[in-house]
């Protein structure tokens, strides 16, 4: 089930071989950066990035090639994410990914710049509302088409869990980013 080249890749690299490093970085980073995009400001993302590459060689030991080295990397992603919260987001003394979304951690103002912009750009923001557990199962599904069982396995969660997070996401972009029919509100 595991790709041969990337844990190659990951024993050489820890092993010394900063090129085989550079060429798994190459092939996953812009999966780490998605998974970051959208839930923290741009300036933290580079770092965050390079943090989660720097501790999946410090977890080698630690990966069980049952599931995929992405499936891996994601859930070395998901710990570093949370690490920053705890750190970083001292405004909440506990931050819980199946309530606070990441646009309550990072500050409001983005419904306003979003506005101006395309679909791509109401998207982000959608997503952005969501709750970080229903943020990290919709973004698993659609942009890094991992299989439920590999995005349960990161989220550390049963598959009929994980599949009702990923409904309830879509339910909640969708009532997100329906535009409300101004005939029918009232001041």
């Amino acid at each position: 089930m595991c790709d041969e080249k990337d844990i190659d890749l990951l024993q050489a690299w820890s092993g010394g071989d900063s090129r085989a490093g550079d060429r798994l970085i190459r092939r996953h980073n812009s999966t780490v950066r998605r998974y970051f995009n959208n839930k923290v400001p741009t300036g933290e993302v580079a770092d965050l990035i390079q943090e989660t590459f720097l501790q999946c060689t410090r977890s080698l030991k630690k990966f069980r090639q049952e599931a995929s080295f992405q499936s891996f990397l994601l859930g070395i992603a998901r710990n570093m994410l949370r690490h920053y919260y705890r750190t970083h987001k001292r405004r909440f003394s506990r931050v819980d990914p199946l309530t606070h979304s990441v646009a309550e951690l990072s500050g409001p103002g983005m419904l306003t710049v979003l506005q101006s912009r395309g679909n791509r750009e109401q998207l982000r923001w959608g997503m952005a509302q969501l709750p970080i557990n229903l943020q990290d199962a919709l973004q698993f599904k659609l942009w890094e088409g991992m299989t439920d069982k590999e995005s349960a396995g990161i989220l550390e969660i049963p598959e009929g869990t994980y599949r009702n997070r990923v409904k309830r996401a879509r339910q909640l972009l969708c009532e997100l980013l329906t535009p409300v029919d101004e005939t029918t509100t009232s001041d």
